[in-house]
């Protein structure tokens, strides 16, 4: 199993204070899309000097984080601008409102790459730098972690190497109308073929369609792989996107996903998927070395 080395908090870099951005979030969509887009505010931060803040916590956001935690950010990963500035000189600076701050987001890191269908997948560059982005912004709380490391223990277990395979549908169609024309035969004989070409035993399975993901682990019934999932909510409306369905606990639906991506990233040999932000976000999240694919590209065996 990958370790989550890459989340590992190391000690802030700044004796001195740099400008400080507070990025208040006004994005009511799915969490890696807002994830993109604090991504390219640690883009755009790095590049002028700035240290960030990122905010989730405002009312038109389709999450809320935990009991006494209203930042949902701060419910999973420390501030970037904790990696960067010392504690003290920090927290003075947020007391005393020395800081700027927008509501704005001018980037979007990746430009949509392996999220829309029109704009292709991700290149191997473009992977590489936003590993490095991550490794530089997001470190995981240490809570999160260690349930992380206990999810992984229990579902994906270091007797298997895991393929980590997701699937987005409900209501993409708008963005990547390829993701709807793979055929369950088609899902099923890619992920054999891919399995036996990453050498892997396992499945993991993610999907926001909770039919689909009974019909797979059936089809996977009798191949001697292991099928896993994570017990995610998901919306009981047929073509309705998890995270617009107000019915669901508005902070359990965003653990979920995290804990998901997380998985896919650290706890899996490699992924194979359709267009979608969580997808594409598993590959800024996961190791170097680690190899991703989707459903259209040809299946290669690992480099040797």
């Amino acid at each position: 199993q990958q370790q989550q080395a890459q989340f590992v908090p190391h000690a802030p870099r700044n004796a001195s204070l740099p400008p400080i951005l507070v990025w208040r979030c006004k994005h009511p969509h799915g969490l890696f899309s807002m994830f993109s887009l604090a991504l390219g505010h640690a883009l755009t931060c790095e590049q002028k000097g700035w240290a960030l803040i990122v905010d989730w916590s405002g009312d038109e956001l389709l999450y809320r984080g935990p009991a006494g935690e209203p930042n949902l950010w701060a419910a999973f990963f420390h501030q970037p601008a904790e990696l960067s500035v010392q504690p003290a000189l920090l927290s003075r600076a947020l007391r005393q409102g020395q800081f700027f701050e927008t509501d704005k987001h001018e980037v979007v890191y990746g430009a949509y790459r392996g999220v829309i269908q029109g704009y292709g997948g991700i290149p191997l560059q473009q992977a590489a730098q936003g590993r490095a982005l991550v490794r530089r912004n997001v470190v995981l709380r240490e809570a999160f972690a260690q349930k992380l490391r206990r999810t992984a223990e229990l579902l994906l277990g270091a007797d298997h190497r895991w393929l980590a395979v997701h699937v987005r549908l409900s209501d993409k169609a708008c963005e990547a109308k390829a993701n709807f024309e793979i055929s369950d035969e088609d899902l099923f004989l890619r992920i054999v073929s891919q399995c036996a070409a990453w050498r892997c035993t396992g499945v993991f399975l993610c999907t926001d369609d909770a039919v689909l993901k009974a019909r797979l682990r059936a089809c996977l019934e009798g191949t001697g792989l292991a099928f896993s999932v994570y017990p995610s909510t998901l919306s009981s409306v047929s073509g309705q996107a998890t995270h617009f369905d107000k019915s669901l606990d508005q902070y359990l639906k965003a653990e979920d996903v995290v804990m998901e991506a997380l998985l896919m990233a650290t706890a899996c040999h490699g992924l194979l998927s359709t267009y979608s932000n969580v997808s594409a976000s598993v590959v800024y999240l996961s190791p170097p070395d680690y190899p991703y694919t989707t459903f259209w590209d040809p299946v290669e065996p690992l480099p040797s």
